[in-house]
């Protein structure tokens, strides 16, 4: 008798209550994809940061390919800060 309730309750919510649910799913959904994308970015930083060690040890030297490394570290830092930054101020 008690689970004919809950059926009934369930066709019953409203659909402001139906919508609060996919919203609430829409909200999880787009954190875990922040966070997926945050940690993206730390594996390409760690990734980039360990080329430019490489060129940096280079025979023989390339400072063009070590410059482009730098500015690729810069980059994958600055968006690694400002993911962070929008996750806080979101979420």
């Amino acid at each position: 008798m008690g689970e004919s309730l809950k059926y009934k309750e369930l066709l019953l919510q409203s659909q402001e209550e139906k919508d609060q649910k996919d919203v609430q799913f829409q909200v999880e959904q787009a954190e875990l994809q922040l966070q997926s994308d945050i940690l993206a970015t730390k594996q390409s930083l760690a990734e980039a940061k360990g080329n430019l060690d490489t060129a940096k040890c280079a025979c023989p030297f390339d400072a063009t390919e070590v410059i482009n490394y730098q500015v690729e570290v810069e980059a994958l830092e600055d968006g690694l800060k400002r993911l962070t930054t929008l996750k806080e101020e979101l979420f």
